[in-house]
């Protein structure tokens, strides 16, 4: 393809196609492309799970929650309502904290992690490791559940996060793509990524893209701003 020439057709199938993958709700990710670009990489993914039990619509009601944990934060949101379900939950009376298991139809779940005190999320929040989670047994119990209705959407700009994990080298003059060109005259010029999630009394969707351009030719030190 030519990035001069059809960059505005470029970008039109690349948002076309997230959008397609993503089941409209992420409607594009790339704004314009560089004249100095050589390649564009793209990826996308959309989830929907149904509730193996579903939540009764009639059951929902707004109540407080508190945003960060902050008592001085709280805003009425609808949360949804089972009764004596069975479900398999992880509670610790040392670290504060209940984990709950809760089944989408097929083999899924989503796991919820949340603190038993309303400003205690930092607690909860430095115990989030891999070996810590692994380490929770889960069991059934009959429990009576309130669970907040949301949706959310964001967007980031992932440069200086990928740089400040270790990947500075690809966005400078230091990066080798030499399997992709034998020249080392390209680096990435920036990384944008979306997500999406809805949580309703049906089920579970999910959507996320990210993008990025690898620019080329002669190496100059280029600014974004979004």
């Amino acid at each position: 393809v030519d990035f001069k020439k059809e960059s505005d057709d470029i970008v039109c199938n690349c948002n076309n196609w997230v959008k397609d993958v993503t089941k409209a709700n992420i409607s594009s990710i790339i704004d314009k492309i560089d004249s100095d670009t050589i390649a564009l990489f793209l990826n996308a993914i959309y989830f929907y799970g149904k509730w193996e039990i579903p939540f009764d619509k009639k059951f929902t009601k707004k109540l407080s929650f508190y945003n960060f944990g902050d008592k001085n934060q709280a805003k009425a949101v609808p949360f949804m309502f089972k009764r004596k379900i069975s479900c398999k939950l992880f509670s610790d009376k040392l670290q504060e904290m209940l984990m709950l298991e809760l089944p989408y139809c097929g083999n899924i779940s989503m796991f919820i992690l949340m603190s038993k005190e309303i400003e205690g999320l930092e607690k909860v929040y430095s115990i989030l490791d891999s070996t810590e989670l692994s380490k929770m047994k889960l069991i059934y119990d009959i429990i009576n559940l309130w669970l907040p209705k949301f949706k959310l959407e964001a967007k980031y700009q992932l440069t200086d996060i990928m740089k400040k994990m270790g990947m500075s080298d690809a966005f400078s003059e230091c990066a080798d793509f030499g399997k992709i060109r034998k020249l080392k005259d390209i680096f990435i010029s920036k990384i944008i990524h979306k997500a999406m999630v809805d949580v309703n009394e049906k089920g579970t969707k999910a959507a996320a893209a990210t993008g990025g351009m690898l620019l080329g030719g002669k190496r100059k030190r280029i600014s974004y701003i979004d």
